[in-house]
C-alpha cells in the first residue's frame, strides 16, 4: 500500500481548507493509499517558500511517503517559475499526484517540460495557462 502525505492550502478560510483535506483523504482511501500524514497552510500561492509545503516536501524526499497529495496545481504556486523550483525539489515528479483530472493533466505536460522531454522547455508559462483553460 502507498503511502500518501497530504498537502492543502488556501488563501482565505480555514472551512475552505478543512474540506480541501477531508476531500484528499477521501481520493486516498478509494485509491487505496495509506495516509501518513498532513500538512497546510492559510496564505498567498505565489511563492513556494512555505513550512507546509517545504514538511510536505521533505517527507517525499525522505522516503516517509511515497506519494504527496494535492487538490490542484494552483495549491502549489500561480506562478510557473515557483512549479519549477517545486519540481526541482521534489525530485521525483512522479510522486506528486493531484486528486483532480484536469490537474493531472496538465501536470504531466510540465513534468515532461521540466524533465527536457518538450521542445517547450522554455514555455512553461505557456504549459501552466492551460489549467486556466
Amino acid at each position: 500500500m502507498q503511502r500518501a502525505w497530504i498537502y492543502g492550502r488556501d488563501s482565505l478560510s480555514e472551512e475552505s481548507l478543512a474540506s480541501q483535506i477531508e476531500n484528499l483523504k477521501r481520493f486516498a482511501e478509494t485509491k487505496q493509499m495509506k495516509v501518513v500524514g498532513t500538512s497546510s497552510e492559510i496564505c498567498l500561492g505565489h511563492g513556494i517558500d512555505r513550512d507546509g509545503l517545504n514538511e510536505a516536501i521533505q517527507m517525499v524526499k525522505d522516503g516517509r511517503a511515497d506519494k504527496l497529495l494535492i487538490c490542484t496545481l494552483d495549491r502549489i504556486s500561480d506562478d510557473a517559475g515557483e512549479i519549477k523550483k517545486f519540481a526541482g525539489q521534489i525530485e521525483d515528479l512522479d510522486a506528486v499526484t493531484f486528486a483532480r483530472e484536469k490537474d493531472s493533466q496538465a501536470w504531466g505536460d510540465i513534468k515532461d517540460v521540466l524533465r527536457g522531454g518538450s521542445p517547450l522547455q522554455s514555455e512553461i508559462g505557456m504549459i501552466f495557462s492551460m489549467l486556466s483553460m
